[in-house]
C-alpha cells in the first residue's frame, strides 16, 4: 500500500463531499495519514484587512 503523510479533502456540504470525506477519513486511518479537510469560499474579501496586515501573514510571506 502506499504510504501518505498528508491527505487534503476538499468539502463544500454536498453529497458527494461526504463520500469524499469518508473515503480520505478510511485511507488516512489505514495509512496513519494526517487528514487536512479544506473549504474555500470564493470571496474572502471581508478578512482582506485582518489577513494581510496580520503578523502571522508577514512572517509567512517574508
Amino acid at each position: 500500500m502506499v504510504e501518505y503523510k498528508t491527505i487534503v479533502c476538499p468539502v463544500d456540504g454536498s453529497e458527494l463531499t461526504e463520500m469524499g470525506e469518508d473515503a480520505a477519513a478510511y485511507i488516512s486511518g489505514l495509512s496513519g495519514a494526517k487528514l487536512i479537510l479544506l473549504h474555500v469560499v470564493e470571496k474572502w474579501y471581508r478578512s482582506t484587512h485582518m489577513a494581510t496586515d496580520s503578523k502571522e501573514w508577514g512572517e509567512i510571506h517574508e
